[in-house]
């Protein structure tokens, strides 16, 4: 609840703001009669509009990422973002007006609510931010911290954390591996114990978060210790640069020159699930139709080249470990046993002739569209995985069940299939713990790119 304080104050000081600037607009139509010689519409109509308005508005800028809690993002970046849901928020409205005639909104009223908007919620924010950085620096609302690892550079993250309490972190203690360093300090902060006692320390001090400043530390490791430790309620962050590709849209805090890669809790927003169907049905139905001529060449084009099916069809796991069948367009040999290696180049001699062009465009995996539709995958998600593979799978592995495997992810558009596979469930656990519908949108788009320079496709 404390870390949903400062987003609640934002929400509800932009609806005030958002409010008054709208009866403000009102109120100057009405001094300007004498100038547009006719008087302005009932005010009754306006007070109807507003409800739609701030929701909207709201709405808007929840999706730019305007109530977002970043304690790195630069003054630049934050502008940056105000004015897009500004401007965004400005088209919300004028759609309105447009749309529901029946308020009778005036276009000067919605212009100089426009510009209230954009000068009212500028101060507010400067002046928030302000206090909150002053309340921060005098110890208020600060999470409680523990470093893994009391090594160089679990020492150069507490350095920088004391030299920026602006960020809010306040450093109960160390954790390490090695026990002859319990009980010493390092910059004036205990080493509290060992990783084995961490459930029992974070219950003891109350800790917020948990740095995990161990560069060597495999990553398998790292996300085995994290999942494991779900039910205690903390958010992690590593003292990594392995994401740094997500640019801003990743939760990505700089503690001087440090960048701490936060995995979410995994939770989200009610209306997420909702919006990432519809967008997977609104996405997937118009590229099956836009497509279903290149299905027809596709088709024609596999015949020629070899003989058997069009489609291959494969068992694969999905949400939950329930069982269903992945389409795609057939790249092989009919000969080919269906659970073997994927291919590790273009030059596999089970791969047909036409199959290498398929694969090397990513039009082998069009027919996974019907998948989408039918609910079974998403657009955005973890790859599906063989049922013999899931077997294996260990206690952290299993997190990709928890959502609809997709037709791409983190770890096509990161490298694709030139990583291998444990590269590739690092950054799946990742989007599991920090999806949302931006990273959804950002993984589609970069999508595009990937496919075009066809890097790692075989």
């Amino acid at each position: 609840m404390r870390e949903r304080i400062p987003k609640i104050i934002l929400v509800g000081g932009d609806m005030v703001i958002l409010s008054l600037s709208w009866f403000l607009s009102y109120w100057t139509r009405t001094k300007l009669v004498p100038l547009f010689g006719y008087q302005i519409n009932p005010l009754a109509s306006y007070i109807k509009a507003l409800p739609i308005i701030i929701i909207s508005w709201i709405g808007g800028g929840y999706l730019y990422g305007l109530y977002r809690r970043r304690k790195d993002i630069t003054p630049l970046e934050e502008i940056q973002t105000f004015i897009k849901s500004v401007l965004l928020g400005a088209g919300i409205v004028m759609s309105i007006a447009f749309l529901f005639r029946e308020f009778y909104l005036g276009r000067s009223v919605v212009l100089l609510f426009n510009i209230y908007t954009f000068f009212l919620l500028g101060i507010f924010r400067l002046i928030y931010h302000k206090v909150e950085r002053e309340l921060r620096k005098r110890g208020y609302g600060r999470r409680n911290v523990i470093i893994v690892g009391a090594g160089v550079t679990g020492a150069r993250v507490l350095q920088k954390i004391q030299d920026n309490p602006e960020i809010g972190f306040n450093v109960i203690g160390f954790i390490d591996a090695d026990p002859e360093k319990v009980g010493k300090k390092i910059g004036g902060v205990e080493v509290l114990g060992t990783p084995d006692k961490i459930e029992d320390l974070i219950k003891k001090y109350q800790v917020d978060e948990v740095v995990i400043a161990l560069p060597s530390m495999p990553r398998d490791k790292v996300m085995e210790w994290v999942a494991e430790m779900e039910n205690t309620g903390v958010r992690f962050r590593l003292v990594s640069e392995a994401f740094s590709v997500l640019s801003k849209e990743s939760r990505v805090e700089l503690v001087g020159d440090f960048p701490l890669l936060e995995l979410g809790s995994g939770e989200v927003s009610p209306f997420y699930p909702v919006l990432k169907r519809a967008m997977d049905l609104l996405i997937a139905g118009f590229l099956l139709i836009l497509t279903i001529p290149l299905w027809v060449i596709i088709a024609i084009g596999i015949k020629l080249d070899s003989k058997g099916p069009v489609f291959f069809k494969q068992e694969r796991v999905g949400y939950k470990g329930k069982r269903f069948v992945l389409y795609k367009f057939r790249t092989m040999f009919v000969h080919t046993p269906p659970f073997s290696e994927s291919p590790k180049d273009e030059n596999d001699p089970r791969i047909t002739k036409f199959g290498r062009f398929l694969r090397r465009t990513s039009l082998d995996e069009l027919p996974q569209l019907i998948n989408v539709i039918k609910g079974e995958m998403s657009l955005v998600g973890p790859r599906p995985e063989m049922p013999f593979i899931v077997e294996r799978y260990s206690k952290w592995e299993r997190k990709r069940l928890d959502v609809k495997p997709g037709i791409t992810g983190l770890w096509q558009i990161l490298g694709r299939k030139n990583l291998p596979l444990q590269e590739n469930i690092h950054y799946d656990f990742y989007y599991i713990k920090n999806r949302s519908i931006i990273l959804d949108l950002m993984i589609l788009l970069k999508t595009i790119p990937a496919v075009l320079k066809r890097k790692g496709a075989y």
